[in-house]
């Protein structure tokens, strides 16, 4: 990397060579090691071409900013039914089917703890370096990445819950799945199976909702931390470029 002073109190334009100008990141960690590098070039005063964020380098942020969000939204579409039921008293946890406040908040945590876990990454951590083209640049696609990547998991969800609730749970069709287990398993027990399965096909619709909401809520929270903290980012660089 070089720099070569611009005429007439122009600002540096920053140069960039070797293999560091187009490192491939390999995940999120690399992603945002980058990010912090390119801010620290921008913030500096130096310019930077904004050709050198490449397309490649703009679809690579937007897949890493996908993929990174992409196990978390798996877990959290097979896993939300179960803390739902968790919460509706359908599903025993900590060896009682009452969980007190404790167990309800330490429920819902699970729940949100991963895809919640990187919004809050994006907003608290990463928003705090948008500043400068190519920085800006390469968050917008890492966040629109994970957004997209929630949004697809919240529309996967609703079909996935409601398939559930109007197909597989339907008192007729879940009757006849039940019967074939007959008599191999007692007409005792596939009638608590049965009971069972009615009461807690309700538990579909909720987590529809929740599954809604708290897509809403992580796909927000990033683009609220971005705006807040690049606020006081910008601030922060006037105030040292009028103290220089």
């Amino acid at each position: 990397m070089s720099k070569d002073s611009g005429k007439g109190g122009k600002e540096d334009v920053v140069q960039f060579g070797g293999n560091m100008a187009h490192q491939k990141p390999k995940n999120l960690l690399d992603a945002i090691s980058n990010i912090q590098w390119y801010y620290a070039v921008e913030s500096g005063g130096s310019e930077v071409p904004p050709e050198f964020f490449t397309l490649r380098d703009s679809i690579e942020y937007y897949w890493i900013g996908l993929r990174s969000a992409i196990g978390s939204a798996i877990i959290g579409i097979f896993m939300t039914p179960f803390f739902i039921g968790v919460l509706e008293k359908y599903i025993p946890v900590f060896g009682t089917t009452n969980p007190g406040a404790f167990d309800m908040t330490f429920t819902i945590f699970l729940a949100m703890a991963f895809s919640l876990g990187y919004s809050l990454l994006l907003a608290c951590y990463v928003g705090r370096y948008y500043y400068g083209t190519v920085t800006r640049q390469a968050i917008k696609n890492l966040v629109s990445g994970f957004s997209l990547a929630n949004i697809i998991k919240m529309f996967f969800a609703i079909i996935l819950y409601n398939f559930i609730y109007f197909k597989i749970l339907e008192k007729g069709y879940l009757t006849k799945l039940l019967y074939k287990m007959y008599p191999a398993v007692k007409y005792e027990t596939l009638n608590k199976i049965y009971i069972w399965a009615i009461e807690f096909r309700e538990v579909f619709i909720t987590s529809t909702v929740f599954v809604t909401l708290t897509t809403i809520l992580i796909v927000i929270l990033p683009i609220v931390g971005i705006i807040y903290f690049a606020r006081k980012t910008r601030k922060k660089i006037d105030k040292d470029k009028k103290w220089d």
